[in-house]
This record gives structure tokens, sequence and C-alpha cells, in this order.
């Protein structure tokens, strides 16, 4: 994932997000939380803080327009239609 598509997906520029990577800015929390949420991964995560949600071996998982489309299809779904989307896709 470039600066830029990240910037595109939470709201700011390029060099923004240039400036947090290399600490000249600080991230205040609602910033974070988007760049977390963007991410897929915790803002723990982020931080390099323990998450007690996750396992220590977890690893950020960046994905791309389609992934994160099926992955809010799929949180959207109930647990029983969750399942079914799953078998549907194992299938494929």
């Amino acid at each position: 994932m470039t600066q830029e598509e990240l910037g595109d997906m939470i709201g700011v520029g390029k060099a923004t997000i240039s400036s947090y990577e290399r600490g000249i800015n600080k991230i205040d929390s609602d910033t974070l939380t988007k760049i977390a949420k963007a991410l897929y991964v915790s803002a723990d995560w982020l931080l390099d803080l323990p998450d007690d949600d996750l396992n220590d071996d977890t690893e950020p998982v960046f994905l791309n327009a389609e992934e994160r489309r099926l992955l809010s299809i799929y949180r959207s779904k109930s647990p029983e239609d969750a399942q079914k989307l799953i078998v549907i896709a194992e299938t494929l």
C-alpha cells in the first residue's frame, strides 16, 4: 500500500502520511483509529503495544479494495450466513 492510497483511505494527503512515518507530526487518536481500521489492525499493534485480543504471531493484513469489500460483506452477516459464505467460497 502506498502513502497516497492510505492517505486517500483516511482523508489526508501523501505528505501527511509521510510526516507521520518520519515522526515529524504526531498522530491524534482519531487519525490513529482511522489508520488502524484502514489497515485492519488494532491501534495497539500500530503502537507496538500488547493486544490481548490478538495472538503474538498476528501480522498485519493489507487488503486490496475487493478483499476489503468481501470482508465487509462477511462481517455484516449473521454467524449462520457468514458460515454459508465460507462454504460457498470453498466450493468455488
